[in-house]
């Protein structure tokens, strides 16, 4: 077995320089990240941050140079994929007002498209008077011998309010496809030969979910289910390339996959449930592997030789978190990410064309972070006050003693969600300032049965709430931390959890910090029925138990409880904020400042939920930090 490391020719192009500040470091976007491989094998493209500019860089994996370099300047990028080896398509997005279309304020997604060629970058459909020319999904590729062409839909307005599918000639920008649907159309199959031949018809306000089979205008439905939260999809083909593969509740909740044919018979797929990753096949489409993450990521193969090839991709990087991230064609070369514990994630390249397997190191996503600047994480289980079975991740401060800490609770957005023992660069940051962290599991993340998750619900502001604070003190009587020196800090459902924390279940936090928190739960809503759909807002009455016992939209709202915050509070929230409204952390403002109690509110301009921009990130460690330590400091 031979490592050949080619991360030297990268160092021009993707060193930032040192930063005079560790908390910068930890903040900083990815060095390198949307990693995709292309078909061939031969090429790699991904989005370098070269001092806070984003670059889409098309690579020769042979040669060892870019071939193709086009900046694009604080362009939030979704996602990236390969159509042939001449064009890149990227997903970028921008947060807009669509109101021409019915649309206040969403995250409008905009495929572009690199030449490899000319290194310019372009709109892969230009608005037009109908449409405008942005995707309601990502893109999906289909390619033909030397030919690609990329397919996603856009809304259109003709008077209906319905979807068009186009299929597009990347290298020339030529529409082969433009089919008009009803809004109700969310899902495509698209064959491996460029027809669509299945489609998702979902009826938010029925909570109808049906498959129609078919090319062209005639369609049979074939099956059809009740799907109240809108949780069955229709998502590609299956193990056999023929059958339509579907996302559905299984009966006990869970998320499952199961196989379609043409009569409508339903075969549940006998593996896990709630898969991370689904991967299918480059040329045939069929699925081939669903991957799950945890403690250990691992996979479910439905290829023998991709199996054969992940084992032995196992046996090159021993004691490594691995996750397969992309293959070709021929799945000869297998692109793989990889974390340690002194290793915040890198990228290889791992190629079977050879006697045996040559691993290439591609590039690393946090290049100013050295093995001493990481701290060690560990997994924690304990049990809840009414028995329940609980875990998360503790991250202890590198080179003090595990003993009377300060502590840092870290709560997960979603609620249903889960945190893991990978790289995680907020926790990182806060430990690097000596703070120990905790991230709890709490009951309602999706990680265990649909017992554990439905245990959830209700239960905001309630027992959700003191699983994390049975975590305090249970690290306080392992003697790790100091349970009089403890602070909160979460973003959405976290940053809720956060103002819950000063606010419901009081006594145990010094501070509280809430980034894009939710604090009225009435509010938000009210909210979701006026710009949402039917589907999300019977998910979130039952989540927050508003379905059965609507007071608890009261009850459980930190902004309507200001008056009992124990603790100074935090509040910073992105203007551009499309799933939480930025009013949520006004309205707790205007609360705390009512009630007379201490707090501090930083608006984040041009910030979306999702903290896409590096200066963002940063600013919002420096403020948590800066507010930490007055309140809470580590020495």
């Amino acid at each position: 077995m031979r490592i050949w490391i080619a991360a030297a020719a990268f160092a021009a192009l993707l060193s930032g320089g040192a930063q005079a500040a560790p908390l910068d470091a930890y903040g900083r976007l990815p060095a390198i990240s949307e990693v995709a491989l292309s078909s061939n094998g031969e090429r790699l493209a991904f989005v370098a941050e070269v001092r806070d500019e984003r670059r889409v860089v098309a690579f020769d994996i042979k040669s060892g140079k870019p071939v193709a370099t086009a900046r694009l300047g604080a362009t939030k990028v979704r996602g990236i994929d390969w159509a042939g080896d001449q064009s890149v398509i990227v997903l970028t997005s921008t947060t807009a007002g669509l109101y021409r279309y019915g649309v206040d304020l969403i995250e409008w997604e905009q495929p572009q498209v690199l030449d490899v060629k000319t290194g310019k970058v372009s709109l892969l459909l230009k608005p037009q008077r109908s449409t405008p020319g942005g995707a309601r999904h990502r893109p999906v590729v289909r390619e033909y011998g030397d030919h690609s062409t990329v397919y996603f839909d856009s809304a259109i307005n003709t008077g209906q309010m319905e979807v068009v599918m186009f299929g597009i000639d990347p290298a020339n920008g030529r529409v082969s496809m433009s089919y008009i649907a009803s809004r109700k159309v969310r899902d495509w199959i698209i064959s491996p030969e460029g027809e669509i031949i299945g489609r998702g018809v979902y009826d938010a306000d029925e909570g109808a979910f049906k498959v129609e089979a078919g090319k062209g205008r005639a369609w049979k439905t074939i099956y059809s289910a009740e799907s109240s939260i809108g949780r069955t999809h229709l998502i590609g083909l299956g193990r056999d390339g023929a059958k339509f593969l579907i996302t559905r509740r299984d009966a006990d909740g869970r998320t499952g996959l199961a196989e379609l044919d043409q009569a409508g018979t339903l075969t549940p797929l006998k593996s896990p449930p709630d898969p991370a990753s689904i991967f299918f096949h480059r040329k045939t489409q069929a699925l081939v592997a669903l991957g799950y993450g945890g403690d250990d990521p691992r996979y479910a193969f439905y290829d023998r030789t991709l199996a054969e090839r992940w084992g032995a991709v196992l046996g090159l990087f021993p004691d490594s978190r691995l996750q397969l991230v992309d293959f070709d064609a021929d799945m000869k070369r297998l692109l793989v990410r990889v974390e340690t514990s002194v290793d915040a994630g890198s990228y290889h390249v791992v190629d079977f064309r050879g006697d045996e397997p040559t691993a290439l190191a591609v590039g690393v996503a946090y290049p100013d972070l050295e093995p001493e600047d990481l701290s060690e994480v560990s997994r924690v289980t304990f049990k809840a006050a009414d028995g329940l079975d609980l875990d998360g991740y503790l991250t202890l401060p590198r080179g003090r003693q595990a003993k009377a800490l300060p502590l840092i609770v870290l709560p997960h957005g979603g609620p249903e969600a889960h945190d893991e023992p990978g790289f995680d660069w907020w926790s990182q940051g806060l430990a690097s300032r000596g703070y120990a962290v905790l991230r709890v599991n709490f009951r309602g993340s999706d990680h265990k049965d649909v017992a554990f998750r439905d245990a959830g619900f209700g239960e905001w502001g309630g027992k959700m709430q003191t699983d994390l604070s049975d975590g305090v003190r249970h690290l306080a009587k392992e003697g790790i931390i100091d349970p009089k020196r403890v602070c909160i800090v979460g973003a959405s459902y976290g940053g809720y959890a956060a103002l819950a924390g000063a606010t419901i279940d009081t006594g145990v936090y010094r501070c509280a910090v809430s980034v894009a928190g939710v604090s009225d739960l009435k509010a938000m809503l009210a909210e979701e029925k006026v710009s949402g759909d039917g589907s999300g807002l019977r998910y979130w009455r039952r989540f927050m138990g508003a379905d059965k016992n609507p007071e608890l939209a009261v009850a459980r709202s930190p902004a309507r409880l200001a008056a009992k915050a124990d603790a100074p509070i935090l509040l910073m929230h992105g203007r551009d904020d499309t799933v939480v409204p930025y009013d949520q952390s006004t309205r707790m403002a205007e609360a705390l400042k009512a009630a007379g109690k201490p707090y501090t509110l930083v608006p984040l301009d041009n910030e979306d939920h999702w903290l896409s921009r590096e200066a963002t990130r940063q600013r919002m460690l420096t403020e948590t930090v800066t507010f930490v330590e007055k309140h809470n400091p580590p020495n």
